[in-house]
């Protein structure tokens, strides 16, 4: 038994794919665990987790690092607020419950956060329910005592804490009218028995949790949280979560950076995760797709594969192929350098700028993505594929003129084509 064992029993049980961390990270982790324990041996420690769901909980709560603040990123809660107002307030008036998760919710910032959002609209608390989870059992018991330090506290504006805050020796202590509006939950997103007598929800906040999953886990969640949402709801993901909705999910033309979607077509969704690869921290293409489909963000690391002798810096006819496949890999840095050579070597090509623009999003460099993406465009002013693509990168980074210009051009040419 060694590290390996233990980083595939945390993927199997929380969906952790061990490169977003880093094995170190876990190796940390494990030691301090192990020395806890008074236990030398590895392969004794990963038999006790294994038959130990208390130790392994203990595991995992070592492995993840709580980074949160209250009203962290703000764009996201600016969007609720609006949203609230819009389109839920008066519904609150005919007796609608407003339901919200808040997945994970860490040590209880993000749905506080959200709780004030909503007392801020005049909002009582038995007007709407958020259910706030996480599956370390140390935020959890954090979180319900609702009481913070300085460092949950940042940003200029932080007025709120003067409204919803006592301060004492011991910290912040939130005010209760805040607290009793939130049940909170320690569970699994993915396990299977989670959905079970939970109704759906109009407002999820998941963010920053894709970032930890390989692409098969991350389609496993959204297809979890598209169950969970009502069909006019929306979800919140983190800012370098975006990429792995594309295609799918509609994001929002409403808050630019809020990072807000809309709940797919159901079949829309079915044909995208079907057609997205199942292996571990690839970006999932062949050389047909290259041409034709735009891709979502794996949120993976790479390390340097051996590449075969007669594709190295030659141009060869299928080096495109070869960039493919070692990108469905990982390998992305490998995938970029055949590409760049190929471009070097025989000019401009709409296939090699294509898989560039997919590269550069799925090592999260939006900007150099719409770059590639623009000169597949001036090449082959009827790109259908890089036109959807463009458009949805564009509105994620907030040029909503430029996007619908694009998304005009792609309707166009597709109702040519049919």
């Amino acid at each position: 038994m060694s590290q390996a064992e233990i980083e595939s029993l945390l993927k199997k049980t929380m969906g952790l794919n061990s490169v977003s961390v880093g094995s170190a990270t876990i190796s940390r982790a494990v030691q301090k665990r192990m020395n806890s324990r008074g236990e030398p041996d590895i392969n004794a420690y990963y038999h006790e987790i294994i038959h130990s769901r208390s130790e392994l909980d203990k595991l995992i709560d070592e492995v993840i690092i709580p980074e949160t603040w209250f009203f962290r990123d703000n764009k996201p809660f600016q969007a609720l607020d609006q949203i609230v107002k819009d389109k839920y307030k008066k519904e609150t008036t005919k007796g609608k419950k407003i339901r919200i998760l808040s997945a994970p919710c860490s040590t209880g910032e993000e749905p506080y956060s959200i709780a004030m959002v909503m007392l801020n609209n005049g909002l009582r608390s038995d007007q709407f329910q958020i259910d706030a989870i996480d599956i370390s059992s140390r935020n959890i018991e954090y979180a319900s005592i609702g009481i913070y330090g300085l460092n949950s506290f940042r940003g200029d504006d932080i007025r709120f804490r003067d409204k919803y805050f006592i301060d004492s020796p011991e910290g912040y202590i939130l005010d209760n009218s805040v607290k009793k509006s939130i049940k909170f939950e320690r569970a699994n997103l993915l396990d299977p028995s989670f959905k079970i007598n939970r109704s759906n929800y109009d407002i999820i906040f998941c963010r920053n949790l894709l970032i930890y999953f390989d692409r098969q886990t991350q389609s496993d969640v959204l297809t979890r949280l598209s169950d969970l949402l009502n069909k006019d709801g929306t979800l919140f993901v983190g800012h370098a979560e975006g990429g792995a909705l594309i295609g799918s999910w509609s994001p929002s033309r409403e808050f630019p950076g809020a990072f807000a979607f809309s709940k797919p077509d159901p079949h829309v969704l079915a044909n995208s995760l079907k057609n997205k690869s199942t292996s571990t921290g690839s970006i999932g293409i062949t050389r047909k797709q290259i041409e034709e489909k735009p891709l979502a963000r794996p949120f993976s690391s790479v390390t340097k594969p051996v590449i075969p002798a007669n594709t190295q810096g030659k141009g060869k006819a299928h080096d495109l192929d070869t960039a493919a496949k070692l990108a469905n890999e990982g390998h992305l840095v490998e995938a970029a350098k055949i590409c760049e050579e190929h471009l070097r070597d025989k000019g401009p090509d709409t296939q090699a700028y294509f898989l560039l623009a997919l590269v550069r999003e799925a090592t999260g460099n939006r900007q150099q993505a719409v770059d590639y993406l623009k000169k597949v465009i001036y090449l082959n002013p009827e790109h259908y594929e890089a036109m959807v693509h463009l458009s949805s990168l564009l509105e994620l980074l907030g040029d909503i003129n430029g996007s619908k210009n694009i998304n005009e051009r792609a309707s166009r040419i597709k109702n040519k084509a049919s």
